[in-house]
């Protein structure tokens, strides 16, 4: 049994555009309806909502219009994968790292900026 192994990547801490998440939603699917080599198994990490939490919180829209442009590209993924005839085929599970909570005593930017929350001798 020949085994391809395909590695596609870039840096996780690249942000990208809900345009740029639907290009990758199409190499996606080409890769897994290549007509000479397809692929059976593709992670793809897209760093939203985490990337606009640490940022900006929930509080100031952004967590809601990030969570719309996920809503579009969770759809968009769909139906590519409905008009590939591969929706019975395929598993698609969805996972996220951690949860987020918003509070005074670390502020927003703590993890971005990789600080320590205290020093201890």
């Amino acid at each position: 049994m020949d085994i391809l192994i395909v590695k596609k990547f870039r840096a996780w801490t690249d942000i990208r555009s809900l345009d740029e998440w639907e290009k990758d939603v199409d190499t996606i699917i080409e890769l897994f309806t290549d007509a000479e080599k397809p692929v059976n198994f593709v992670a793809w990490y897209v760093a939203e909502p985490d990337h606009t939490l640490h940022h900006n919180g929930y509080y100031n829209g952004e967590y809601e219009k990030t969570l719309s442009r996920l809503d579009n590209l969770f759809g968009y993924f769909l139906s590519r994968l409905d008009d590939s005839g591969f929706a019975d085929e395929i598993n698609v599970i969805l996972t996220a790292d951690h949860g987020h909570i918003q509070h005074s005593i670390i502020d927003l930017w703590w993890s971005a900026k990789q600080e320590h929350l205290c020093d201890v001798d």
